[in-house]
């Protein structure tokens, strides 16, 4: 006996004998007989399995679920993994460590940074503002103002 049963959707793998379905159609079983053969689509003639023969895979559908996903969600299902979560503090506008995030939907949270790795962005500016003092205290001590 078959798993397949009415309403699930189904991809046509082979076809079935005197069946007009083509290969890779991806359709809904609209009947199941008792026998196990199914039908797919609205046509009398489109019968897989049993004796008709054919072949038919069911498809995977994700879920639909009646509520729209959390604003969240991905970073919830990161920090389920293990990924340590920081809050940003709107009156002290600095990213803090939270344990346990509530998850507000007007808060903004993050994955905490990696901070054993520099941006080389920040390298090159820290570089060019190196370069910029020296130059900065050459022109003072040329002037005098050193």
């Amino acid at each position: 006996m078959n798993d397949f049963k009415l309403g699930n959707k189904v991809r046509v793998l082979e076809k079935a004998d005197g069946g007009d379905v083509p290969v890779g159609t991806v359709d809904v079983i609209t009947f199941v007989h008792p026998d196990g053969a199914v039908r797919v689509g609205d046509s009398s003639c489109n019968w897989f399995l049993g004796g008709a023969g054919g072949k038919i895979e069911l498809v995977k559908t994700e879920p639909v679920y009646p509520n729209p996903p959390h604003s969240h969600q991905k970073l919830i299902i990161e920090w389920a993994d293990g990924a340590d979560i920081q809050r940003f503090g709107t009156s002290s506008e600095l990213w803090d460590d939270v344990t346990t995030p509530a998850w507000n939907p007007n808060v903004k949270y993050r994955v905490k940074p990696d901070v054993t790795t520099v941006d080389p962005r920040l390298e090159l500016l820290n570089e060019k503002l190196a370069e910029l003092n020296k130059a900065v205290a050459y022109v003072k001590k040329e002037i005098g103002e050193l």
